[in-house]
């Protein structure tokens, strides 16, 4: 381990894990690169711990770029915002005397006719937001559903999790010639690494692999040194066209003391 802080928690994967990081014998070509793959890991964790840990922050930056309500209107607002904008789109699939849509807030559910007025105030409010968005880009950026439940709620952990499967899959001998893309060897060391940077979770060797699998259908993006982007980040609001209009529009913020 190259890092010397006391409160640094971790031991030396490759002596927590030496079946996978064997640096000795002829094999020049398999040691260089399972070592690489080590490295790569070892600072990852020490990336990781300094994120959780509050040591990257600088208060002056966040508060100068408002990065807090970046990460909340990424994170939650705008997934919220197209869930509804998906159910509306829907709709208009069942425009029939008597049809209903269930429109959900966490707990809480209220169906309606889909006939209902407002649906189209809605859908055109939605429409002139984002006018580059349509129902098949909104299920794109959203999870399928009833899987939203394999992602997990720390973007790092995704990071983590899509790092080590690329590392693992491109670079490690011992796992990169496989001929299976997601293999149960991957998905399992996979585990054993959350567990050896104290990641607090309950997947099973099938989450990892719906969730690379999801990553990888939705061609994700790691932003690790961008905490406030998401594949939400790249949503495209109506922008002002002119000084005047930008003056006039009035201030959008959200309340984000109860999100």
């Amino acid at each position: 381990m190259f890092f010397t802080n006391s409160d640094y928690p971790y031991k030396d994967i490759a002596d927590e894990h030496p079946q996978y990081f064997n640096f000795e014998g002829e094999d020049k070509e398999r040691i260089k690169k399972d070592y690489l793959v080590y490295l790569c890991l070892d600072y990852m964790g020490y990336i990781y711990y300094k994120q959780k840990n509050n040591l990257f922050n600088n208060s002056i930056l966040i508060e100068a770029f408002d990065l807090e309500y970046k990460s909340v209107l990424h994170n939650s607002i705008y997934p919220e915002m197209l869930s509804l904008y998906r159910i509306i789109l829907e709709s208009k699939k069942y425009k029939h005397k008597g049809d209903k849509i269930t429109l959900t807030y966490k707990q809480d559910k209220i169906d309606i006719n889909t006939a209902a007025w407002f649906l189209d105030d809605m859908e055109e409010y939605f429409k002139n937001r984002f006018p580059d968005l349509t129902l098949e880009k909104i299920n794109k950026l959203l999870p399928p559903k009833g899987k939203a439940g394999r992602k997990s709620k720390d973007p790092y952990t995704m990071i983590i999790i899509w790092g080590t499967y690329q590392l693992l899959y491109n670079h490690h001998l011992q796992f990169k010639d496989f001929k299976v893309k997601i293999s149960n060897e991957i998905c399992e060391f996979i585990l054993k690494y959350l567990d050896y940077l104290h990641i607090e979770n309950e997947f099973t060797v099938i989450d990892i692999r719906d969730n690379l699998k999801d990553m990888i259908k939705r061609n994700y993006t790691p932003k690790w040194n961008l905490p406030w982007r998401t594949t939400f980040s790249e949503i495209k609001e109506k922008q002002p066209e002119n000084e005047l209009e930008r003056l006039n529009q009035p201030l959008r913020k959200y309340n984000l003391s109860n999100l």
